[in-house]
């Protein structure tokens, strides 16, 4: 049953980084970095997962398959989802230091990067997606971040092709920046928010974007930049405080966010609170795949001259997360 593959599925995600589910089954094969698992029952014309089976033919050349047929480690297991459990793993136990072939073929997924994410919501919603100072955060819950800050975007008026720039820390606005922006199509710039306001006016001017995501101590920064061109982009600022637990909260408040409360000071910029207020069941559109596409520019160091913007797209993107996890063999 579904519910039986997907309580097998967490499990296998968790303990062996393999997913049946991981982009659909046959890119599952063509990702894994395991033997994979060629399961036969006792009546040997049911065979679990019968989509393996047909996705073999197209899998073989770039994998080495270690298959059985009445597996003693299979025997009676099929009626329950535990012990079925325990037999997978026993085999895996065995089996893990099987060879595999020299060449690792990874399979990019054509997709957009809001995707990658809506597919992990949806396959280990209660997961936790990142942990921003001790406050975690599960995938569903980041979905719907996301979600509410495309559809903020969108009310505001930016398009598939235009650009919002991104000037921010590590923080959980950045991330739902970076995944909103995605969602509907548009592109979304990175500038580090130390850069100094020359710089970050040369980023505007090469960008143009429409928005200008920027944590509230260096708004002023970012204003004097923006003034010094000839764009009139609106400046979202955003309170580091409002990701933090209740304590720590109240601690960064008084000990720095107060100085900072009082931006933004222009009458077209708006706080990240008053920018998401009822985004909550709007819904954007989701841009289709374009292979081609710039999805994000990031800047260079400018060591040879002033920074360049470099386009990437959704697969650049995606390639370097999928060969980050088999290279850090994380889940």
């Amino acid at each position: 049953t579904e519910a039986l593959c997907k309580q097998v599925d967490r499990k296998l995600m968790k303990r062996y980084r393999f997913s049946l589910f991981d982009f659909s089954v046959s890119e599952a094969l063509r990702t894994c970095n395991r033997p994979i698992l060629f399961m036969h029952s006792k009546a040997d014309s049911v065979v679990p997962f019968d989509s393996v089976v047909k996705c073999l033919v197209s899998c073989y050349v770039q994998k080495s398959f270690t298959c059985f047929e009445k597996s003693e480690h299979l025997q009676n297991c099929y009626d329950e989802g535990a012990r079925y459990f325990n037999a997978i793993r026993g085999f895996f136990l065995e089996n893990d230091n099987a060879a595999v072939t020299e060449n690792l073929h990874i399979h990019y997924p054509q997709k957009r990067m809001y995707t990658l994410i809506e597919e992990a919501a949806k396959r280990l919603p209660e997961d936790t997606a990142y942990d921003f100072l001790g406050k975690k955060t599960s995938y569903q819950k980041m979905l719907k971040r996301v979600e509410n800050t495309a559809a903020a975007l969108s009310r505001y008026g930016v398009e598939k092709g235009d650009t919002v720039l991104i000037c921010m820390p590590n923080t959980p606005q950045a991330i739902d920046f970076l995944y909103g922006t995605n969602k509907i199509g548009a592109v979304a710039a990175f500038v580090h928010p130390k850069s100094s306001s020359k710089e970050i006016a040369h980023c505007l001017r090469l960008t143009k974007p429409k928005i200008i995501l920027v944590p509230d101590l260096f708004y002023e920064n970012v204003l004097s930049a923006v003034e010094s061109t000839d764009r009139s982009a609106t400046i979202v600022v955003a309170r580091i405080q409002s990701e933090l637990g209740l304590i720590k909260k109240a601690a960064y408040y008084f000990l720095k966010g107060r100085h900072f409360s009082k931006f933004p000071t222009r009458s077209f910029d708006i706080t990240y609170s008053r920018f998401m207020q009822h985004t909550n069941g709007l819904n954007s559109l989701t841009a289709s795949y374009e292979e081609n596409a710039t999805a994000v520019i990031l800047f260079s160091g400018g060591t040879t001259g002033t920074p360049k913007g470099v386009c990437l797209s959704d697969k650049n993107l995606n390639a370097v997360c999928m060969q980050s996890r088999i290279a850090m063999e994380a889940e």
